[in-house]
């Protein structure tokens, strides 16, 4: 798992070039950028890890990895018509990124001995603000700065043993 986040880290950072290099991140949680991160960002998360057995004369292993990759742009002051979700001019919003990253990693040949032979988008989550809380008298107040939109990718290979 370690390896294959690696490899999904660097094959974002050479194909989705308008994300800077040191905003790819392999995250803890999907809301918990690292701090000074300039947006747009990307963030990975590690996922489920399965396995599958079969035994047809010889024993097969077939081992799939979900990860989410997660989409991050600012939210734009309430008196701008840039949009987080659409994009706007120069601005990329958090759809298309993902759907720059659902090309670069879609039948991509993941690994060094490109042993990984699935390489899907299973689905996207609905777009949603992230942000700070602050507590008040009157309850929590969520100031949101960043919209959030994740999509879920499967890789799978399988190994005889």
């Amino acid at each position: 798992m370690r390896q294959m986040l690696l490899d999904v880290q660097a094959r974002l950072r050479s194909q989705i070039t308008y994300v800077e290099d040191a905003a790819i991140h392999i995250l803890i949680h999907p809301d918990m950028l690292p701090r000074h991160t300039q947006l747009p960002a990307i963030g990975i998360k590690d996922g489920v890890v399965n396995y599958e057995y079969s035994d047809q004369g010889r024993r097969r292993r077939v081992i799939s990895l979900l990860v989410q990759i997660n989409a991050y742009v600012t939210i734009p002051r309430s008196d701008s018509t840039d949009s987080p979700i659409l994009g706007s001019g120069t601005l990329k919003g958090v759809l298309e990124i993902v759907d720059n990253i659902n090309t670069a990693l879609t039948n991509w040949k993941l690994g060094t001995d490109r042993s990984f032979f699935i390489s899907r988008a299973l689905n996207e989550e609905p777009s949603v603000p992230v942000g700070e809380e602050e507590r008040t008298e009157t309850g929590i107040i969520v100031r949101p700065w960043v919209q959030r939109k994740a999509i879920n990718f499967e890789f799978a290979r399988q190994e005889w043993i």
